[in-house]
């Protein structure tokens, strides 16, 4: 790939990416990585970590580094990036000669992971509490035919005071008084889906 159409592709991906020569010294930063440290007026490109970050930045990050130039595969690690909660995959870049040429750092940032599975969950609590609050019996299923989901109602038909989690992974087959009722409805299950 030419290096226009890498550098586009690169830059166009929303984490900030770098690499780096087998020196620790930057010979590439995307777009990204550029906007989170814009207020440092630094180039990057030919600078260490050293030179650009406090002392317990650096030596966190070359400790890691080195551990991929070292073991010649890649490694995932918490940590902070400008004051924020992420991951950093380091990842050794291996030419076709299997010569280890550079490594590469990929960042994602965990609070806006984080953020959309706290949104998640508030959405199905909502959720849970419009089903439990429906009248009638109100339940889900996966693909398989097995119970994902009950309100209380239905649950309490089926199950009595015992609780739903006993009817959670349950098929029909195992919910269902007759075989001939489970059969029924496993049917009607199979023509919705």
């Amino acid at each position: 790939m030419e290096y226009n159409m890498f550098k586009l592709l690169v830059d166009s991906i929303p984490q900030p990416i770098w690499i780096k020569d087998l020196n620790l010294k930057f010979i590439y930063v995307n777009e990204q990585f550029k906007k989170i440290y814009k207020n440092m007026g630094k180039d990057f490109i030919g600078l260490s970590e050293n030179e650009i970050f406090d002392e317990a930045i650096s030596d966190e990050c070359n400790k890691y580094c080195n551990e991929v130039i070292e073991s010649l595969k890649p490694i995932t690690e918490e940590g902070y990036l400008n004051g924020k909660q992420g991951k950093i995959t380091i990842l050794p870049l291996i030419n076709e000669d299997k010569k280890l040429t550079a490594i590469a750092g990929i960042y994602a940032n965990l609070e806006i992971i984080n953020e959309k599975d706290k949104i998640i969950e508030e959405q199905e609590t909502v959720l849970k509490v419009v089903m439990e609050t429906l009248p009638g019996m109100v339940f889900y299923k996966d693909k398989e035919g097995k119970y994902v989901y009950a309100n209380k109602e239905f649950d309490e038909f089926y199950n009595g005071k015992e609780g739903i989690d006993k009817l959670i992974g349950k098929t029909n087959f195992d919910v269902h008084p007759t075989k001939e009722l489970a059969l029924k409805y496993t049917k009607e299950d199979t023509e919705v889906l």
